[in-house]
Protein backbone atom coordinates (compact mmCIF):
# COMPACT_ATOMS: atom_id res chain seq x y z
CA UNK A 1 0.00 0.00 0.00
CA UNK A 2 1.59 3.19 -1.04
CA UNK A 3 2.52 5.91 1.51
CA UNK A 4 1.59 9.96 1.31
CA UNK A 5 4.56 11.68 2.16
CA UNK A 6 4.25 15.58 2.42
CA UNK A 7 6.60 18.34 1.21
CA UNK A 8 7.26 20.50 4.31
CA UNK A 9 10.25 22.77 2.85
CA UNK A 10 9.73 23.56 -0.94
CA UNK A 11 13.21 24.78 -0.87
CA UNK A 12 14.46 21.01 0.24
CA UNK A 13 16.21 18.34 -1.59
CA UNK A 14 13.91 15.22 -2.06
CA UNK A 15 14.20 11.60 -3.11
CA UNK A 16 10.69 10.65 -4.67
CA UNK A 17 9.48 7.12 -6.24
CA UNK A 18 6.71 6.88 -8.60
CA UNK A 19 5.33 3.73 -9.37
CA UNK A 20 3.17 2.91 -11.44
CA UNK A 21 -0.15 0.83 -10.66
CA UNK A 22 0.37 -2.85 -9.78
CA UNK A 23 4.33 -2.05 -10.47
CA UNK A 24 3.37 -3.08 -13.94
CA UNK A 25 6.70 -3.30 -16.08
CA UNK A 26 5.90 -0.59 -18.90
CA UNK A 27 9.33 1.15 -19.08
CA UNK A 28 10.88 -1.90 -20.62
CA UNK A 29 10.35 -0.10 -24.19
CA UNK A 30 12.36 2.74 -25.16
CA UNK A 31 9.05 4.61 -26.15
CA UNK A 32 8.00 4.56 -23.10
CA UNK A 33 11.36 5.68 -21.22
CA UNK A 34 11.33 8.42 -24.12
CA UNK A 35 7.88 9.84 -22.19
CA UNK A 36 9.47 10.18 -19.02
CA UNK A 37 12.93 11.86 -19.92
CA UNK A 38 10.71 14.13 -22.12
CA UNK A 39 8.31 15.35 -19.01
CA UNK A 40 11.04 15.85 -17.04
CA UNK A 41 13.05 17.85 -19.59
CA UNK A 42 9.61 19.80 -19.70
CA UNK A 43 9.40 20.38 -16.14
CA UNK A 44 13.14 21.38 -15.64
CA UNK A 45 12.31 24.24 -17.98
CA UNK A 46 9.05 25.06 -17.70
CA UNK A 47 8.26 24.36 -14.09
CA UNK A 48 11.02 25.16 -12.05
CA UNK A 49 12.27 21.60 -11.89
CA UNK A 50 15.49 20.76 -10.08
CA UNK A 51 16.61 17.55 -11.50
CA UNK A 52 20.06 16.21 -9.30
CA UNK A 53 19.64 12.78 -10.65
CA UNK A 54 17.07 9.97 -11.38
CA UNK A 55 17.14 6.21 -12.75
CA UNK A 56 14.00 4.80 -14.83
CA UNK A 57 13.71 1.32 -13.67
CA UNK A 58 11.03 -1.28 -15.39
CA UNK A 59 8.19 -0.43 -13.49
CA UNK A 60 9.01 2.43 -11.48
CA UNK A 61 10.81 5.94 -11.70
CA UNK A 62 13.40 7.29 -8.53
CA UNK A 63 14.67 11.06 -8.67
CA UNK A 64 16.15 13.38 -6.79
CA UNK A 65 14.52 16.74 -6.92
CA UNK A 66 14.20 19.88 -6.06
CA UNK A 67 12.60 23.52 -7.20
CA UNK A 68 13.69 26.97 -8.00
CA UNK A 69 12.14 29.78 -5.74
CA UNK A 70 8.89 30.99 -6.76
CA UNK A 71 7.41 27.32 -7.93
CA UNK A 72 5.71 24.76 -5.43
CA UNK A 73 7.26 21.09 -5.59
CA UNK A 74 4.32 19.89 -5.52
CA UNK A 75 2.81 20.96 -7.79
CA UNK A 76 5.67 20.34 -10.39
CA UNK A 77 5.30 16.45 -9.23
CA UNK A 78 1.46 16.81 -9.31
CA UNK A 79 1.56 18.08 -13.03
CA UNK A 80 4.55 15.66 -14.14
CA UNK A 81 2.13 13.12 -12.81
CA UNK A 82 -0.55 13.82 -15.00
CA UNK A 83 0.90 15.05 -17.57
CA UNK A 84 2.82 11.32 -18.30
CA UNK A 85 0.55 9.24 -17.17
CA UNK A 86 -2.10 10.24 -19.43
CA UNK A 87 0.58 10.55 -22.62
CA UNK A 88 1.79 7.18 -21.44
CA UNK A 89 -1.92 5.74 -21.31
CA UNK A 90 -2.24 6.98 -25.12
CA UNK A 91 1.14 5.47 -26.19
CA UNK A 92 -0.03 2.00 -24.76
CA UNK A 93 -3.57 2.33 -26.47
CA UNK A 94 -2.23 3.11 -29.90
CA UNK A 95 0.78 0.83 -29.57
CA UNK A 96 0.22 -2.36 -31.68
CA UNK A 97 1.77 -4.93 -29.60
Amino acid sequence: MAESYKINDNEGLYFVTLTTIGWVDVFIRKIYKDVIVDSLQYCKVKKGLNLHGFVIMSSHVHAIVSTQPNFMLVDTIRDFKKFTSKRLIELIKTTNE
